[in-house]
């Protein structure tokens, strides 16, 4: 098996990927953010370190992308999961989710955490053992 994973933290180490990794990551912003922001932001946030993009090979063949974004509160770091796309979800989990956490861990993140929709919660607590912590609601001013 041919099953890779790359930590893409720069522009440098980015671009080379996009046009690779934009469409898996444009399907979830499309069907799944409201409004905050669009695929091309994840690459502008990119470009100035305000997040990064985690994205694997499953067999050779482009699986996953994971966009996450810094979030630095007064008394905890945590790392926000912004879009996730692609296909082998849950087989690409067990072989990279501690991988992933790991690398985590050693930049000092202590949470990861999401806003997601019910489908998505119930599979990232079932399956990646998050954890519900609160609901989140909106106001259209």
């Amino acid at each position: 098996m041919n099953n890779q994973i790359f930590f893409l933290q720069s522009e440098e180490e980015f671009k080379p990927h996009w046009e690779i990794v934009k469409p898996m990551l444009e399907k979830c912003v499309i069907h799944a953010v409201h409004g905050e922001y669009q695929v091309e932001d994840i690459y502008l946030m990119v470009k100035e370190q305000r997040a990064f993009v985690i994205y694997s090979l499953w067999n050779g063949e482009p699986s996953v992308a994971l966009a996450v974004e810094w979030v630095i509160y007064p008394r905890m770091k945590a790392v926000n999961i912004m879009a996730l796309g692609g296909k082998n979800l849950i087989p690409s989990a067990n072989v990279f989710w501690a991988r992933i956490l790991n690398m985590l861990k050693s930049v000092g993140i202590e949470y990861v955490e999401c806003s997601c929709s019910e489908a998505m919660a119930r599979m990232l607590t079932s399956k990646l053992n998050f954890q519900r912590t609160y609901e989140f609601l909106r106001l259209k001013l």
